[in-house]
């Protein structure tokens, strides 16, 4: 950021999790080394892969626990449906039982919750397995640096200031053989 990051500005938030590498080089076949220098550095620090490891293995001690309460809320649904509705029923012909309406309620929502977030850390998991994730890559430049512009820009100036000089040389040629043959 170049130290020009103003802190209140609410449009721009910085990601600590995320990096940005912007590269000029001149001859764009280096790119490929250089990516695989950077990444290289980044999976040799051993603070990022310590990391990752914690984050990989909470997200698969998260995902136990998960499948887990799935099965719990499964096998509840079932017990909820024909266990107790069985034991709510009279047992012999005379008994009378005063009892409030049970509401029934669907737990596939429920399940429906768990599955869901089952499934983005299992995405989690798959994709970002990585301390290093490519979101995207470098990429050749559409246009040259050494365009018409570049010229426009470097040479023209120069050739004006070195074309101006040899004008004043030629103007003043005689009085410049005066002055070197006076020294």
């Amino acid at each position: 950021y170049d130290n020009n990051h103003n802190v209140y500005d609410t449009t721009n938030v910085r990601m600590e999790d995320r990096m940005d590498v912007r590269v000029r080089i001149k001859v764009p076949q280096e790119l490929s080394n250089l990516r695989g220098g950077i990444i290289n550095y980044i999976n040799n620090d051993p603070l990022l892969q310590q990391r990752n490891n914690l984050r990989l293995k909470q997200k698969k001690e998260l995902l136990s626990r998960l499948e887990y309460d799935i099965l719990q809320l499964d096998s509840l649904q079932k017990f909820k449906y024909f266990e107790e509705s069985r034991n709510l029923l009279p047992r012999t012909g005379n008994q009378m039982v005063f009892m409030q309406e049970q509401k029934t309620q669907l737990l596939y929502s429920d399940i429906y919750k768990l599955y869901d977030r089952k499934q983005e850390i299992e995405l989690d998991c798959s994709i970002y397995n990585d301390a290093v994730t490519i979101l995207s890559d470098f990429n050749l430049p559409n246009e040259r640096d050494n365009g018409g512009l570049y010229y426009a820009k470097y040479y023209v100036p120069r050739f004006f200031i070195i074309t101006l000089l040899l004008l004043i040389l030629i103007s003043n040629r005689k009085r410049i053989k005066e002055i070197y043959n006076r020294y």
